[in-house]
């Protein structure tokens, strides 16, 4: 388990040249070993592009999960993914759809279904840069905490759809042409308490390059089993 993270249902996003939605990647143990909070950090759920229930990590040691959907076409292509066993649920299942616009943009449609537990917290980070929200109500939120390494919440408790926050990406190892830049739109469809902060991240790899990058919880809670659908 040292070498593995609780991350299922991850997503990653390949696209303009760049990695739009990395994994922190390896522990950074230079702060103190495997057991220190900022090693712990990058191996918890909260940590990746994917659902924490309850503010839990995900089982790592039962079965894994189903592929339900697969379609492979020339403009469209779609996956589904079933592992409720990981959250000891009813349902945690992942389907992503990316549509092409034309040869060069294109949408990817995501929606997270998840039935137990009663806190959800879907979490969602780009690349270096900057992220610009726009139609939320943000003012100072509560820490997720949970062992997480996370500050700065600006929230809006009751956001509605159509909101959307726009990353302008850092290309810090010059794998661009010159001049050209790139930006990651996420659009919010589901009514849902919505959350900008900010993750702890190290760009070494054993530490020594600490800093902040931003970040997106859309999280709901309520009486368990509680049952959510996030579509963005």
């Amino acid at each position: 388990e040292r070498h593995s993270h609780a991350d299922a249902m991850n997503i990653g996003l390949f696209a303009k040249g760049l990695d739009l939605i990395p994994d922190f990647g390896y522990p950074p143990v230079g702060y103190g070993g495997w057991g220190a909070p900022k090693a712990v950090w990058y191996t918890k759920t909260a940590a990746h592009a994917t659902v924490a229930v309850d503010g839990q990590d995900q089982q790592r040691d039962g079965p894994g999960g189903t592929t339900t959907l697969w379609a492979d076409g020339e403009r469209l292509r779609a996956i589904r993914v079933s592992a409720p066993n990981v959250i000891d649920g009813r349902k945690y299942e992942r389907t992503l759809i990316m549509a092409d616009l034309d040869d060069r943009d294109f949408y990817v449609v995501d929606c997270f279904r998840v039935v137990g537990g009663s806190d959800h917290a879907n979490f969602f980070h780009s690349h270096f840069g900057s992220m610009r929200t726009t139609g939320l109500n943000l003012s100072a939120g509560e820490d997720y905490g949970h062992g997480t390494e996370m500050r700065r919440f600006l929230t809006d408790p009751e956001a509605q759809p159509g909101w959307h926050a726009d990353w302008t990406v850092e290309d810090r190892r010059d794998y661009l042409p010159e001049g050209k830049q790139v930006y990651l739109r996420y659009t919010g469809l589901t009514p849902a308490a919505v959350s900008a902060c900010e993750a702890w991240i190290d760009a070494g790899l054993y530490g020594g390059r600490p800093e902040w990058i931003p970040r997106l919880m859309i999280r709901r809670t309520g009486e368990a089993p509680l049952e959510s659908t996030f579509v963005a």
